[in-house]
């Protein structure tokens, strides 16, 4: 026996509302079943019930609301998590493409990822950068601590283990960043075999970029304040 569908019951429900006013209005051979001078008694059932179907759907109402505002908050949060690891993914990927080589003890080391950085403010030997391959990484640098500054801006709001995750991994790279600028000086900087710069002209182009690495350094310290507070 073929069970009715859905849709089949609601045709069937819909009809006979339409129909059982007739029905339970009209006369009946069996007094029973004869319904045509029941409608005080209706009315009253209509009046006690009224209130508490009344009451329910206002309390329904009530569920209903609190539940959606209960969905759109862990959508919201949703959401900024989603956007954090977009960002998070940004800075690892950033990181893995930032190819740099240097000078150590005469010999040429060719590195990746801002995090490794932070071994060159560990080392006690000197090591020198050529002048577009440090200007081109500490332009790297900057994007990175820009991204961390998101990073920290959209976790403020979450819950306290969420916020720790995202803030942990963006000190490391703060603190990576900062570690090895720090330690970039006058005497880290070597003009490139190609450049054409006259003494004087280089000296002046070390210079700037020496006074842009001291700013940033300065901005990467006031946005390290923010974890600490």
């Amino acid at each position: 026996m073929k069970i009715l569908s859905g849709k089949g019951v609601m045709i069937v429900g819909i009809i006979g509302v339409f129909i059982s006013p007739i029905l339970f209005t009209r006369g009946s051979l069996f007094k029973i079943f004869d319904f045509s001078n029941t409608g005080q008694i209706g009315d009253t059932i209509g009046g006690i019930t009224a209130p508490i179907v009344g009451l329910v759907s206002i309390i329904l109402l009530y569920l209903t609301l609190r539940e959606q505002q209960t969905f759109n908050s862990r959508q919201i949060v949703d959401n900024r998590i989603n956007q954090l690891l977009m960002i998070q993914n940004d800075l690892n990927t950033l990181s893995e493409m930032t190819a740099y080589n240097y000078t150590i003890d005469n010999h040429e080391v060719s590195e990746k990822g801002l995090l490794n950085l932070g071994k060159l403010s560990q080392t006690n030997t000197s090591f020198m950068f050529g002048y577009m391959e440090l200007n081109s990484l500490f332009r790297s640098c900057v994007l990175a601590r820009v991204m961390c500054e998101q990073i920290r801006h959209f976790s403020a709001d979450l819950e306290k283990p969420a916020k720790a995750f995202f803030n942990s991994f963006a000190l490391s790279y703060l603190n990576s960043i900062c570690d090895f600028l720090n330690t970039v000086e006058r005497k880290n900087i070597l003009g490139n075999q190609m450049d054409s710069y006259e003494d004087e002209e280089f000296s002046s182009e070390v210079g700037n970029l020496l006074e842009e690495i001291s700013q940033e350094i300065q901005g990467i310290k006031q946005e390290l304040k923010h974890y600490k507070s």
